[in-house]
């Protein structure tokens, strides 16, 4: 017989806001993380990170983190502007996995 184990934490309980992939996604992010609300969003991580603070995709740099044991290697802004393959150039340098989450 399996065995399910509850979770002590019900995803209902979490005073989270999921959103949906909608044209008005930029402004419930800024209005959820100005109001203090959790955020789940399925989309890049770019994306959600204009929303809270736009500024000009076009004029600003690559940012890229890695995690603290070189494992991860995440393309935060602009990876269709080249931190995706910089963020895989790393990856591959330090045995590390890139992690995409733009559509190529």
């Amino acid at each position: 017989m399996k065995r399910t184990r509850k979770p002590s934490l019900e995803l209902k309980d979490l005073p989270t806001t999921f959103l949906p992939s909608v044209k008005s996604v930029y402004r419930a992010i800024k209005e959820s993380f100005k109001e203090k609300k959790n955020i789940v969003a399925i989309l890049p991580m770019g994306v959600v990170v204009r929303a809270i603070e736009p500024k000009k995709k076009t004029e600003d740099p690559w940012v890229v983190c890695i995690d603290e044991n070189g494992k991860w290697v995440i393309p935060v802004l602009n990876g269709h502007r080249g931190a995706n393959k910089f963020a895989e150039l790393i990856a591959a340098g330090i045995s590390a996995q890139a992690v995409i989450t733009t559509l190529e």
